[in-house]
């Protein structure tokens, strides 16, 4: 279809130069046909390139939102893994961290299901989950056996404590994003409303009172 109405506005534009050079402005027959020719030829390489351009941005950005769509219901699964993992963390402060880990990301993750439309905002956001849960899974293998124990050391946990809290922080800041996205559009949507609303008692009262 993109290629047909590429057809068309390129003969238009050709058909439309010879218009005016041979019969407007009485140019000679060669000249005019080789300038429409050349519109002809010009016009058809530019909008075509651009729609199909165009065309496989579209193409190719659903694919990526179905890809994302598939991921992130993988990953709703490892959020049980990481509540089971959590519970086998003697370190009470990590414990909680990634506790509150799976909290707000399951939040983010409801809000997929309530609205597709922030899944074009999602890849960072799945991107940096798919990499917490082997993070977690590292940190109990060596935590829960004393021997494996001896290798951490003070600040080793320290940097799984803040690196827990900045992506804590990370996920409230999405989290947030996403409402105020969803605020937007009930502002918008009310806006709308209340805008017929008025134009409608305008028009009443431009019609005057109803006659019986």
């Amino acid at each position: 279809m993109h290629l047909f109405a590429t057809v068309i506005v390129s003969g238009l534009t050709g058909a439309g130069a010879f218009l005016t050079t041979y019969l407007l402005f009485s140019w000679p027959l060669g000249i005019g046909l080789g300038l429409s020719v050349l519109l002809y030829t010009g016009t058809n390489l530019l909008l075509g390139g651009f729609v199909e351009n165009k065309f496989k941005h579209v193409i190719g950005g659903g694919k990526i939102i179905e890809q994302l769509a598939s991921q992130i219901k993988r990953d709703r699964h490892s959020i049980k893994n990481l509540r089971y993992l959590a519970e086998a963390i003697g370190d009470e402060a990590i414990r909680g961290r990634v506790q509150a880990v799976c909290e707000i990301a399951e939040k983010i993750f409801d809000n997929f299901d309530e609205d597709p439309e922030d899944l074009k905002q999602a890849q960072r956001f799945v991107v940096q989950f798919q990499k917490l849960l082997p993070i977690v899974e590292n940190y109990v293998h060596l935590s829960s056996d004393d021997d494996r124990r001896k290798v951490l050391t003070a600040e080793d946990e320290t940097a799984i404590k803040d690196t827990l809290d900045a992506y804590t922080g990370n996920l409230k800041e999405a989290y947030q994003a996403y409402q105020e996205n969803n605020l937007q559009k009930l502002r918008l949507a009310t806006g709308v409303l209340k805008r017929m609303v008025d134009m409608d008692k305008i028009g009443k009262k431009r019609n005057g009172p109803e006659i019986r």
